[in-house]
Parts: structure tokens; C-alpha cells; sequence
């Protein structure tokens, strides 16, 4: 009966991750997402989630907006229908420009390995309005050096 051996292999223990110096779990955290992206893949699957309450939110907005300009019209007391109809012009452009730009869907891709599993996920910004917003500097930038 040797106790004097067993107590010092039980004072031998690994130093807690939590309590190791801030670039060492950085190192262990970096060593670990290299093994895992390097490692085989198993099986791969894409999701596509609507953003919650997306639609209630913008109508709440731009429905305020458009009271907003109708109560300022009505008050005002003139016939003038022009800001009547920018205002439903800016009312559209805000519509789409929250739901695919500021609320858009997210995708999310899963990548299963045998040492672990990869989540990406990005915003779901269909193609036209980047063309859109492509237009719009190119409008804007004419416009500047006009």
C-alpha cells in the first residue's frame, strides 16, 4: 500500500480550460474548428427560415407612416395628391426594402463530420434587389456629378 503515490497522481490533474490564459484556449478553440472542418463529412442539409412576425412588423410601420401622411394631408386641408402619392410611392419601396433587406429569411447550412458539426448561415436576399440597389448607386452617383 503505497498512498503516497496515489495522492500525488491525483494532484497531477490537467489545468481547467476556464482557468488556462486567454491565447491558450484561443490556440485549443482554433486547433479544434481546423479538426472538425478537416474532417469527413457524413451527411450535409440546407434550411430556410422565415423571419418571425416580419409581415405584422411592417405593416405596423409603414401603416403608421401612411396615417402619419394622411392625417398631415387631411389637416393641411389642400387638394394637393402629389404628397398623397409620393407618400404610397415611399410606403412600397420601404415595404420591400424591410422584408428583403433589413427582414430577411435566413439559410442555414449544416455540415455533420465525424468529429463534429458545422453551422453557416446567411441572409436570403433574392438576386433583384441587389440589382436594385446596383441601379440605385449608379442613379445616385449620376446624379451627384451632374
Amino acid at each position: 500500500m503505497n498512498n503516497t503515490n496515489e495522492a500525488a497522481e491525483a494532484s497531477e490533474q490537467e489545468t481547467p480550460f476556464h482557468l488556462l490564459p486567454q491565447e491558450e484556449q484561443q490556440r485549443i478553440i482554433y486547433a479544434n474548428q481546423k479538426r472538425v472542418r478537416e474532417a469527413q463529412n457524413l451527411h450535409e442539409w440546407d434550411i430556410r427560415v422565415s423571419t418571425a412576425f416580419a409581415w405584422p412588423i411592417i405593416l405596423i410601420v409603414v401603416g403608421s407612416m401612411m396615417l402619419f401622411g394622411g392625417a398631415a394631408v387631411w389637416f393641411a386641408g389642400d387638394n394637393d395628391w402629389t404628397f398623397v402619392y409620393m407618400m404610397v410611392g415611399i410606403s412600397i419601396v420601404m415595404t420591400l426594402y424591410l422584408r428583403y433587406l433589413v427582414m430577411a429569411d435566413k439559410n442555414y447550412h449544416y455540415r455533420l463530420t465525424t468529429e463534429g458539426l458545422i453551422v453557416t448561415y446567411h441572409d436570403a436576399i433574392p438576386e433583384v434587389a441587389y440589382t436594385i440597389v446596383r441601379g440605385l448607386a449608379w442613379l445616385g452617383l449620376g446624379w451627384w456629378f451632374a
